[in-house]
């Protein structure tokens, strides 16, 4: 009887191993670019099917990777979607020609971004520290295709 029982825990414990692995993803983050949200050194765990089954939404926090940084994971705040102007002046978000309500940014920088068309299965993504953070405002990010995005964030600790 103990036999038999250990065998369908052992099973259980094996199946729901391989099933996270192939759906959950802890990571840890190094950076304060996405501050007071998540600083440098939470844990986070990653949904890796999420966008499977939808597209990615205006505010979610995702990780993704660029070819150009190898093994890198970084982690950013989806803010403009596909087939949308996006623009930044002083410090203030448009999306198609409307200022966006930011209530997660603490740290604001005086920048500009000259508006541009975010083109199709790609998404503009900013730290919530805009002082800190490198992300698509700066060339090396860019707009962010889908492809590159390992998925979204769904706990912090």
């Amino acid at each position: 009887m103990f036999r038999k029982t250990f065998k369908h825990i052992l099973m259980i414990i094996i199946i729901l191993f391989i099933s996270c692995s192939l759906i959950l993803k802890p990571i840890r983050v190094k950076g304060n670019s996405m501050y007071p949200v998540i600083t440098d050194g939470d844990w986070v765990l990653i949904n890796k099917i999420a966008y499977k089954f939808h597209e990615p939404k205006r505010e979610d926090i995702i990780v993704f990777k660029l070819k150009s940084h190898n093994s890198k994971y970084i982690v950013k705040r989806v803010i403009g979607l596909e087939n949308e102007t996006v623009e930044i002046i002083s410090s203030k978000v448009y999306i198609n020609n409307y200022e966006i309500h930011e209530p997660y940014v603490t740290y604001l920088s005086n920048d500009h971004f000259y508006r541009r068309l975010i083109p199709l299965d790609h998404f503009f993504v900013l730290g919530d520290n805009r002082k800190v953070s490198v992300d698509s405002r700066y060339e090396e990010i860019g707009f962010i295709d889908k492809e590159s995005i390992i998925g979204k964030i769904i706990f912090k600790w």
